[in-house]
Formats: C-alpha cells, structure tokens, sequence
C-alpha cells in the first residue's frame, strides 16, 4: 500500500538511523526525539574542545532556525574544517589583542596562553560580554554555559542553581513561543559539547528535537555503562597523557563526562515531555544520590546488625598522585560509628562543606520537594 502525501512529507523531514550524520538517536513518546549529529572531529593531541563545540553552538544556531532546515545540511556545516578555522582565529585574534591590552604576565593573559588554542573560563567571559560576541553569535543572549555538568559534579559538588535557572529560563521561554530555539555550551569534566533544543507547534500540538554535538564524535545517547566504557578505553587522550595524566584517571573523567552529558539531556527532555521540575530533579540527585547515600554508605545508623554490609574502607580520587584509601572500623560499636563519621566528615562532608553545600541549597531549594523533605527528615531523626 502507498503512503499517503502527509506520510511521505513526514518521512523526507524526518532523519533516519542509517544517514550517515546522525551518530546515534533517542525517541521520548510521539513529540521529542534526541539526535547526536556528526560534526568536525577534534584530533587527537588537539586540546580545543572548547572552541570547536563554541563554533558548534554558532552553527546550530545559525541552521536550526531555517524554516526547512535538513539535519544532513547542519551536520555538512558542523563538520566545516574551513568555517571552524575561520571561527578560531577570529576569536583568539581578539582574545590576544586583550592579552596585548592588559600586558599580562600571568596565566592565562598572556600571547603565549592565548594561542594554545584551550578556552579558559575567562576567555569565554570576554567572547561573550562583548560586542564581538555579539557579531560571533556567541553572546551570552544567544549561548547559555552549563558549566559542571560531570556526573560526579553534579551528584557531590555544590548544588547546580545556575544549571537550574539557565535551563529553566530557557525552557520556559521556549513553551512561550511557537517556534523557538535554545542553544546551551555544556562543560563537564574535561570537555565541551553542543546541545540545542527546537521547539515547534504544529496544529496547536508542541513537538520538540533535542541535538547534540560532540567534538569527539563518539555515539554515547542511550550507551549503558558498560558500551560507555567501550568506548572510553578505545580512545588516545594523548595530549593528557603527554602532559603526565595518568590513563586510568582521564579515562574516569572522561566516562563521568558522558555520563554526566546523558543525565543532563535526558533532564532536559523529560521536563519538556512530562514537565518535570529541573530544580527538583537536580536538587534530589545532589542532596540525596550525592550527600545523603554517601552518609548511608560509609557511615550508616547508629550500631546494629543492618550495618554489617557497609563498606570497609573509604576511597578518596585523587586527579594528581594515588588514590587514598582510608580503612573503616568495624561499626557494629558506637566507637566504630563515631570512626566512620570522623573519615567520612574529613573525607568526604566536612563540616564546612555541610554548611555552604548542603545547609545552604536547603534553603535555596525552597520549596522544596516533598522526596528531599522526607528524606531529609528521616536523616535528622536519625542522626539528633
């Protein structure tokens, strides 16, 4: 039987699995899909992730806002040796003219900084608080940053409040419109990558796509651990390594970028599926997944028989140098339990870390969701 006209519309628009651009690919219902788009690969050594996922977040920018944009189209643009070489020498061409400016002879306002082709944070700042940034497409207007997007960042580190405001100042003037685009540069671990979210009504239904563009151009969208890992251990690091990081650690930050990469586009699609509240999702997976399940884990509830299958010792990762490991007392006394609280607290929480992480994003987090309220509750009970 022949497709109907609106069938065959449909599946011209649509991309598939076997184009060659589109490296891997997630359905959410009838009205989100996520594509990972091909797009110019960094070479190994290179250590301008930075820049190549800055001129990423230009293109699909530039291309997704056509009224008949084709993703084979966007990914032929994102994967533009020459456009890309344009893109950087204009921006550290202007970067090393403020370097010039402020005679700087500290990291990193110096030529010599300036030209290793590595987007620092304060570079960044300059490109886009500027009317150069502006001209590039690179302004904060037009470029929301999601930094501390790792994995582990986002589970033990501080609350992620800006990742929550950017994400929801974006969405919520996105359901606004009727045809809308939000561009975020997403930094976690030791890398950037592009996502941009399109929304579009159609006969009054909202549809969104969700891409993503990685300079490393590895499919990770819907990868368990395990494939994760794959495809971490075939990768060179080389300029890490040449610069003396151990393999073993780039490997573990790399695996947490990824991962921290999923958990963060996966949030994005379920808050414009389901609606979703973003600062409640981050919010229980830093103060419950991060602080609370570390307590449990290593320290557990007063002595009692439950808390013979805690762990024995505590292991501290450490980027320079070896990991630390700390043996745990037997906690079936409470000299045990007050041991591990005292490794754990040293380790892990301190008390001034508790404070500005954990006590102040309780109050940040107001209202907050009745999962952190019991939770937290619970633990008070247990621990006064």
């Amino acid at each position: 039987m022949e497709d109907d006209e609106d069938t065959k519309e449909r599946r011209r628009k649509e991309p598939t699995f076997e184009s060659s651009c589109i490296l891997s690919r997630q359905s959410f219902g009838s009205n989100l899909i996520i594509n990972q788009i091909a797009g110019l690969e960094q070479p190994p050594g290179n250590q301008s992730c930075g820049y190549y996922a800055l001129y990423f977040c230009t293109v699909l920018r530039k291309y997704l806002s056509l009224p008949n944009y084709s993703i084979e189209e966007v990914s032929k643009n994102l994967s533009d040796r020459g456009q890309f070489n344009a893109f950087i020498i204009q921006c550290t061409d202007y970067l090393q003219l403020i370097a010039r400016n402020k005679q700087s002879k500290c990291y990193p306002w110096t030529q010599e900084d300036v030209k290793k082709g590595i987007l620092e944070f304060a570079y960044l700042k300059e490109l886009q608080t500027s009317s150069f940034g502006e001209k590039m497409s690179v302004d904060s207007g037009v470029v929301s940053v999601l930094f501390g997007c790792g994995l582990s960042t986002l589970k033990t580190n501080h609350p992620p409040l800006t990742i929550i405001r950017e994400i929801e100042r974006n969405f919520n003037h996105m359901e606004s419109k009727t045809s809308s685009i939000s561009i975020f540069l997403v930094g976690a671990s030791i890398h950037y990558m592009a996502v941009a979210v399109k929304s579009i009504i159609d006969n009054g239904v909202m549809s969104y796509e969700i891409f993503y563009c990685d300079p490393q151009n590895k499919p990770i969208l819907g990868k368990a651990d395990d494939g994760l890992q794959d495809i971490v251990q075939k990768m060179e690091f080389r300029s890490w390594i040449n610069a003396g990081w151990k393999r073993e650690k780039i490997e573990r930050l790399c695996l947490d970028t990824f991962k921290g990469l999923q958990h963060i586009v996966q949030l994005m699609a379920l808050r414009l599926v389901e609606g979703c509240s973003v600062k409640d999702e981050l919010m229980e997976f830093n103060l419950i997944h991060g602080f609370l399940h570390s307590y449990y884990e290593y320290v557990g509830e007063w002595p009692n028989s439950k808390n013979r299958q805690l762990k024995d010792k505590i292991t501290v990762k450490r980027l320079f140098g070896k990991d630390m490991e700390f043996k745990l007392a037997d906690p079936s006394t409470p000299e045990g339990y007050l041991s591990r609280l005292h490794a754990w607290s040293s380790n892990f929480y301190p008390p001034a870390v508790i404070q500005s992480n954990v006590v102040g994003a309780l109050h940040k987090s107001r209202p907050m969701s009745k999962l952190i309220h019991s939770s937290f509750s619970k633990w008070e009970k247990m621990v006064s």
